[in-house]
């Protein structure tokens, strides 16, 4: 099984520390990610694509490409919907989606596909990110092409609008 390395390390001083984390948006697991921060965030972009907001780093900090999928699954939302279309009920989906998403992650040890540190394999298994069909309804994963990003979602779980 072939592992993939990614990331990296950058160690800074309190202050050049405290000037780089206000350039990134709220930690998903924090409380400062709510609903009614993520609501401001779509209306600023508001045809922005809702993926692509929950991607850039300066709007919510740490989600990447996969984990926009699954969290996108999970609140049933077209990921190439335009963010200022979301209900509200919808944004609350979610930033909980996020969060459970996360946690299951973390507690997991990460992706699948990634190792730690130490090189202790993840067992965060994706739901539609690399995969042919949903891994929990069975049907059709789709690829699109958005942001210059790949971007899968299930047709049955998220519908496009």
């Amino acid at each position: 099984l072939e592992r993939i390395f990614m990331g990296h390390a950058h160690f800074y001083g309190p202050d050049d520390a405290a000037a780089r984390r206000a350039g990134f948006g709220p930690d998903p697991l924090s409380a400062n990610f709510s609903p009614e921060y993520l609501a401001a965030a779509f209306a600023r972009k508001p045809k922005q694509p809702v993926k692509a907001i929950l991607m850039d780093q300066s709007q919510v900090a740490g989600i990447g490409n996969a984990y926009s999928d699954e969290i996108l699954v999970r609140a049933k939302i077209y990921p190439l919907r335009p963010a200022g279309s979301l209900t509200s009920d919808e944004i609350l989906r979610v930033v909980n989606a996020a969060r459970e998403v996360l946690e299951r992650s973390v507690s997991m040890g990460g992706d699948n596909d990634y190792t730690d540190l130490f090189g202790a394999p993840g067992c965060f298994s994706t739901t539609v990110h690399s995969q042919a069909v949903c891994q929990d309804c069975g049907g059709v994963v789709r690829q699109v092409k958005g942001g210059g990003r790949t971007t899968y979602y299930c047709e049955s779980c998220q519908p496009i609008p």
